[in-house]
């Protein structure tokens, strides 16, 4: 037996990130929820399950990324603030990620200095803007100066905000949220990892750079990720009934 190719979902939701690994040659197809649901439960019940594709496909070297960037007026940065500005295909992300990039513009509604900030492009295809952007900061001078980078995803609705972090800033970062006002209104969940590859954060974790990844959630859960329904109507009327 040899694998052909690989289906990539999820059963709550359609998930399009590639397999993270350039060496591997094998084509993979994205499915619906429906479907992979479908296909798990003919698993389940130990049923046979046949899929049959037709597709053509080839790479396309010149396709273009466009990650848009922002620096202080006198060009010095220690800070990197970032969010994605695509979506995926079947939806218009309202939560995922336009929620992101509003936040994003107004923490540099003020121009402060010392900090640049990006909306990049590409998150939902493997964080192909991240990568690209972290590519070529590594061969300037600018890369060993970046202290830190934040990343902002889906913080459009919840009660509940949650930062993960790298373990060498967990501590400092524990105390700094403790003395603000926005710590005493809402609650704040911290965790430290060592990895969270599925965010823009990635590709600087992986190169040493410590990362802060904020999102949100709360109850009832926002279950419409990467779905026609992640929109400001369903986020309404969720979150209007929601338990105070």
């Amino acid at each position: 037996e040899r694998i052909l190719v690989y289906l990539l979902t999820r059963k709550d939701f359609v998930w399009a990130q590639p397999l993270n690994n350039s060496k591997v040659r094998i084509p993979y197809i994205i499915i619906d929820t429906k479907a992979c649901q479908a296909i798990h439960q003919f698993m389940q019940e130990e049923k046979p399950v046949s899929v049959t594709a037709s597709l053509k496909c080839k790479k396309i070297p010149g396709l273009k990324i466009t990650n848009i960037l922002a620096s202080p007026s006198n060009g010095k940065y220690e800070t990197i603030i970032a969010a994605h500005y695509d979506s995926m295909f079947n939806t218009v992300g309202a939560h995922d990620n336009a929620s992101g990039i509003a936040a994003l513009l107004g923490a540099a509604e003020n121009k402060p200095q010392g900090i640049r900030f990006i909306a990049f492009d590409a998150e939902e295809w493997n964080k192909f803007g991240a990568y690209s952007y972290v590519k070529r900061l590594k061969s300037s001078s600018e890369f060993k100066k970046i202290k830190i980078m934040i990343n902002i995803d889906s913080v459009g609705v919840g009660d509940l905000i949650y930062l993960l972090v790298s373990p060498e800033i967990e501590n400092k970062i524990k105390k700094a949220i403790k003395k603000t006002s926005v710590a005493k209104r809402i609650k704040i969940e911290i965790t430290a990892a060592k990895a969270f590859p599925q965010f823009d954060s990635w590709p600087f974790m992986k190169n040493g750079i410590p990362v802060i990844q904020i999102g949100t959630k709360g109850t009832p859960p926002f279950r419409y990720f990467h779905d026609p329904k992640d929109n400001l109507k369903t986020m309404s009327q969720i979150y209007s009934k929601a338990p105070n």
